[in-house]
């Protein structure tokens, strides 16, 4: 998103050069509003890298890489399911087993996104006590600013990380 917020600055900028330092201002503030989310993804690096999580769907593939987590759920299962399509049977058994076993620490999945097979998984791991955390593709409540959204997920899935960590 920095990226982006730096990209989206310099475009701004070219095409409205009397304007570039109101365009370094927004971005200024923007990089403000959203250090609070870098600081606690920092302290989740800081206090969990190297955890075995799970996730039901690949949309957690660099929020997990970021946070240092270690996601051993299967690649083609995480992708059949945010493709809409039924996982491959192996892919289903490893999964389960992965929770089953209690070898993922936590269970994240998409609460935009519900298949019999997901669901299936959460009760699995709420039955081992591994805690189980939503996550979501675009903004959540709708009223809320991208910060809010990123931070309340975040906030969420550090609650989990703390309670898996207690719990093992």
């Amino acid at each position: 998103m920095e990226q982006v917020a730096d990209r989206i600055t310099a475009d701004y900028k070219s095409i409205d050069p009397a304007g570039a330092a109101y365009f370094d201002q927004l971005r200024a503030a923007f990089r403000t509003a959203v250090q609070p989310y870098h600081d606690r993804v920092a302290k989740i690096r800081a206090s969990f890298t190297g955890l075995p999580v799970g996730a039901t769907e690949n949309i957690f593939v660099y929020l997990a890489q970021a946070l240092g987590l270690h996601l051993i759920s299967p690649p083609k299962f995480m992708q059949a399911v945010a493709e809409g399509n039924d996982p491959p049977a192996q892919t289903v058994a490893e999964f389960n087993n992965q929770v089953s076993t209690k070898q993922i620490k936590v269970l994240v999945y998409n609460v935009q996104t519900s298949t019999s097979i997901t669901e299936q998984l959460k009760r699995l791991a709420a039955a081992r006590g591994i805690p189980v955390v939503g996550i979501s593709e675009t903004l959540q409540p709708a009223g809320a600013t991208f910060q809010e959204w990123q931070d309340a997920q975040l906030i969420t899935l550090q609650n989990a990380l703390n309670a898996a960590a207690l719990t093992h």
